[in-house]
């Protein structure tokens, strides 16, 4: 869906509590229910504060994978099923600090996360049911019986 920037808003240094949207392309705010003009300015956790509970394939909570990336500057790859009501699939996500070079306007703060997400939602689906089928055609080519193709596709 393409480029998302968040800067990162502190109760004290390095209290990371919150991130305000600063800019959102419109594909993905369509993602997340809403127009770009509605999501700019606003915090994240007040708008979708299930996200607090959103955790990747490993069990970690993204949102200390995002304070993580703020600290260390190294990027946060992962992929995951989102469940949300303004938006349900497969999700790969890329965030890095932000820079100077990848800041929305001009001068804005490092202070900040750059998104990179795709719904790869399709992908997944087919890949599910590749599996499937091959495993369906692994159990068919020793079906000798009636029954036995019977027992391999149910």
């Amino acid at each position: 869906a393409g480029p998302m920037f968040m800067h990162a808003l502190h109760l004290t240094p390095g209290e990371v509590v919150d991130y305000v949207y600063t800019y959102v392309n419109p594909a993905g705010a369509a993602m997340l229910g809403r127009a770009p003009e509605d999501l700019v300015g606003g915090r994240m956790l007040a708008l979708y504060p299930h996200i607090a509970e959103v955790r990747d394939p490993d069990g970690r909570p993204v949102l200390d994978a995002y304070r993580e990336v703020l600290a260390t500057g190294a990027p946060y790859r992962t992929e995951f099923t989102y469940r949300a009501p303004e938006y349900t699939g497969t999700i790969r996500l890329t965030v890095v600090r932000n820079s100077g070079a990848l800041a929305p306007t001009p001068g804005a703060a490092d202070d900040g996360l750059a998104f990179s997400y795709t719904d790869v939602t399709d992908r997944v689906l087919a890949e599910r049911r590749t599996r499937q089928l091959l495993e369906v055609t692994a159990a068919l080519s020793g079906a000798v019986t009636p029954r036995d193709v019977a027992r391999a596709v149910t």
